[in-house]
């Protein structure tokens, strides 16, 4: 397990114990959106367990971050999302979140 106060990278990717940390089943993005999950991150402590090969799944705070990604439309869910990643995007898309044309 990583444990620590990343920096993000992307959408998808953060900066953990000097290692490239990918969210499992995140499509990520930049700019606004990876500023949005910077933010949200917020100096926190992250602890992160391999899932998938060199995938992750990160948390803050009890909450998943490949969830909370598309859930806020900072991302697509992607190969390896859970039903919840996709019930997540779903609803992002819907509602018109970040990337799907919200704000």
């Amino acid at each position: 397990m990583l444990v620590g106060v990343p920096p993000v990278l992307d959408t998808g990717t953060l900066r953990l114990g000097g290692r490239t940390v990918r969210l499992a089943g995140v499509e990520p993005v930049g700019g606004e959106q990876a500023r949005a999950l910077s933010a949200h991150v917020g100096g926190r402590e992250v602890a992160c367990e391999p899932v998938l090969g060199e995938a992750y799944r990160c948390e803050v705070d009890g909450w998943d971050l490949s969830e909370v990604v598309p859930f806020n439309g900072g991302g697509r869910a992607g190969p390896g999302a859970t039903p919840a990643m996709l019930d997540a995007e779903r609803a992002a898309r819907a509602a018109r979140k970040g990337i799907w044309g919200g704000r």
